[in-house]
């Protein structure tokens, strides 16, 4: 009985060693599959970690997309189902994003990216061009003969492109002694002069079907060959229509005299009227000065409108062209305009309107205006109030846009 009490120890004894062995052995010496196992769950940490880097940027992306859009908590769930490589996420993002505005993604801040600036290029309003669709014409006719305005339009016919309507507007009681093929004649009150015709025009433009948005039209006065602006020079008309059709869409009859800027500093021209203690010509007994203190007061009480900052285009001489789709933008401000003009055949709004139209008009979301005004040496703001604001010498050197 004693012996089978030993031998059963000694099984007990041997059971339990090789279970040791067995254990000992397995951690030891793992086989091949264990490897394996463990490899794979390395990798599977390293990725758990590099998902959640991933969705920790993912989440600082629609963080950003919720503050820049305001879109429905609801429609960025859906969204995120496309944004995997982050494409969809920026082109939505770019889409809704006001011009002008830089980006933060590199590829996308890309496509608006600021046209290169120079002093003989972008500075002196030399900007990107194209090939207008069509090119439509307004007339604002009074009594000068409007041969010099067909000779315009017969440069258009030399470009090869599509002449669209022409409408002419005649304000004081005569008509035309030329009627350009297809021309239609318009009358209407002599009031506002030649900026109350365009404004009366673009305000009315809503009701028209005959035209295209990428369509270009001609703002002329049917003196546009009279010439009086002396920082200015005359301008190339074809390279102006052809600058309405590229990006600015916006193109100026004058030019600047070298060193002389087609910007100037937005706050000084803001404070541009004509002097209180001039002597004016009253017509019919309506004065010529305005209610209003200057330039920046009639833009924003009469238009509810302001110029781009701190640089703002200018175009004098009142002919110019603009392209259809940045007319529709401000139809408000036409007809606001329109009905300003309408106090007075001679008005100091229409100098305020002169001074305003390329900044209304040019789309300068890719123009640095903030480099526009910094190159600069100085602002024309002592000899004539009439070019008050311009920008004069410019330093190409003197500044750099991020960019650059």
């Amino acid at each position: 009985m004693a012996r089978l009490t030993n031998n059963s120890s000694v099984m007990h004894f041997l059971l339990l060693l090789c279970c040791v062995l067995v254990v000992r052995g397995a951690m030891t010496s793992p086989d091949k599959p264990l490897q394996q196992q463990a490899a794979l769950n390395s990798a599977c940490l390293n990725g758990t970690h590099c998902l959640q880097q991933n969705h920790k940027a993912f989440n600082l992306m629609q963080v950003h997309r919720i503050v820049g859009k305001s879109k429905p908590m609801a429609k960025e769930s859906e969204d995120e189902s496309e944004s995997d490589n982050g494409t969809s996420v920026a082109e939505e993002a770019e889409d809704e994003r006001p011009h002008g505005t830089p980006l933060q993604d590199a590829s996308m801040s890309q496509r608006l990216q600021h046209w290169p600036f120079s002093c003989d290029g972008l500075w002196a309003g030399k900007l990107p061009l194209n090939t207008p669709p069509r090119v439509n014409f307004v007339v604002a006719y009074c009594k000068t003969s409007l041969l010099d305005v067909t000779k315009v339009i017969d440069k258009v016919n030399a470009l090869n492109v599509t002449v669209g309507s022409i409408d002419i507007y005649a304000k004081c009681g005569q008509a035309p002694d030329v009627h350009p093929t297809a021309a239609v004649v318009h009358h209407l009150p002599n009031v506002g002069g030649n900026d109350h015709t365009y404004a009366y025009h673009m305000a009315h433009l809503s009701s028209r079907n005959d035209l295209a948005p990428e369509d270009v039209i001609v703002f002329l006065k049917d003196t546009v060959s009279n010439f009086h602006q002396y920082l200015q020079q005359r301008g190339n008309v074809s390279e102006a229509i052809l600058m309405a059709a590229g990006p600015a869409g916006f193109g100026c009859f004058t030019d600047p005299l070298s060193d002389i800027s087609a910007f100037a500093k937005s706050s000084a021209l803001s404070e541009f009227a004509f002097p209180e203690s001039a002597v004016y010509h009253t017509i019919n007994g309506v004065p010529f000065k305005s209610p209003y203190r200057n330039l920046k007061s009639w833009l924003t009480e009469a238009l509810s409108a302001d110029l781009p900052t701190p640089a703002t285009p200018v175009c004098y001489g009142g002919n110019f062209v603009a392209k259809l789709r940045n007319i529709m933008k401000n139809t408000r401000v036409w007809t606001a305009l329109a009905r300003s003009l309408e106090r007075a055949i001679s008005l100091e709004e229409g100098h305020f309107a002169e001074r305003s139209w390329a900044g209304l008009l040019m789309d300068i979301s890719q123009i640095d205006l903030g480099n526009v005004m910094c190159a600069a040496r100085k602002v024309f703001d002592v000899y004539d109030p009439s070019y008050y604001g311009i920008l004069q010498g410019c330093d190409s050197g003197k500044c750099r846009s991020p960019e650059n």
